[in-house]
């Protein structure tokens, strides 16, 4: 790859019609992945390719089957959602070297998605989350905590957000990059959200809007680490796994956090594509797999939502 990247740049970079997968790879995270994608969406690409995609390296494009993919997206000692990915990379792929005349067909489009049904979120009930809260080590930390579930924020939004994006006087924060680790100098980089739908402006209510002016520092960060700087992912989630354990309620990902938002205002009637759009997804069937609210934890989801409401701490 790094040699393709070389041509590249002198322009002396030429495409062969009877390429091996493995050269396919090489060339489109040079010249296509790389120029484009978030780094950390890169190395999961290069992952795939190292990882799961090795039988097919050595494989003529021109030779290239559904009989010979199909192996590889049915082994079941991988996961479900590893092996749908793989597929969805070959599709992507096999669509650009379609493009650009290095194969006839997209062979990929004719296997079957990987059989399965996709795993239904569960949120957090009303009390689980108040709990969570109450054994939060800090005011900023809680506030955080919060924060992600009341506006169902990805964590890399949730500590991506600087003093800019909040707006007092309008009610609102508004959602336009993300913490993300750079994958050469594993630094932590602000970079683009995960899709251009994930671009959102979202009211905040009085009682969140307060608690978040409380906790806010001289830093540019809303929610900054002890230096100022971006608050640590790995640190955050460590913090809430053990708020969650002390609290009783087993363990909790900041995923979770963000469920619950979906599983509550489901359970309260909002119209899914209205709920598809507070949360930046891209298609609606993603944010369908949070519907197994159960009753439990749509009743307290409304006590919770009232409790905002009336402007009652949590």
């Amino acid at each position: 790859m790094k040699a393709f990247r070389k041509e590249l740049a002198a322009g002396t970079a030429t495409l062969e019609k009877d390429i091996t997968m493995s050269e396919l790879f090489d060339r489109l995270m040079a010249e296509v992945y790389a120029p484009k994608l978030r780094s950390s969406t890169l190395v999961q690409y290069e992952g795939l390719v190292k990882n799961h995609l090795r039988p097919l390296r050595d494989v003529r494009l021109s030779r290239l089957t559904v009989t010979v993919i199909d192996p590889i997206l049915r082994d079941t000692s991988k996961g479900r959602r590893t092996r749908e990915m793989v597929r969805r990379f070959l599709i992507t792929s096999l669509n650009h070297a379609v493009r650009i005349g290095l194969a006839k067909e997209n062979v990929a489009k004719r296997t079957l998605p990987v059989g399965g049904e996709a795993k239904l979120v569960g949120g957090l009930s009303a009390a689980e989350v108040r709990a969570i809260l109450a054994h939060a080590p800090n005011p900023l930390v809680k506030t955080a905590f919060r924060t992600q579930v009341e506006l169902g924020l990805r964590v890399g939004e949730l500590l991506g957000l600087h003093r800019g994006d909040l707006n007092p006087a309008e009610k609102t924060v508004m959602i336009r990059q993300q913490i993300q680790r750079d994958r050469r100098s594993k630094k932590l980089v602000l970079g683009p959200l995960k899709t251009a739908k994930s671009r959102r402006t979202l009211p905040v209510s009085d009682s969140l809007l307060n608690e978040i002016t409380e906790v806010m520092t001289e830093s540019e960060f809303i929610f900054p680490s002890e230096t100022g700087g971006p608050l640590e992912p790995r640190n955050y989630n460590r913090a809430l796994t053990q708020a969650a354990k002390k609290a009783g309620v087993g363990h909790v990902s900041s995923h979770r956090l963000r469920h619950s938002y979906a599983s509550w205002a489901l359970g309260l009637g909002v119209d899914i594509a209205i709920i598809s759009r507070a949360l930046g997804h891209t298609q609606i069937s993603t944010t369908m797999r949070y519907a197994a609210a159960t009753p439990e934890v749509i009743r307290q989801g409304n006590d919770l939502l009232s409790a905002m409401l009336d402007d009652r701490s949590l």
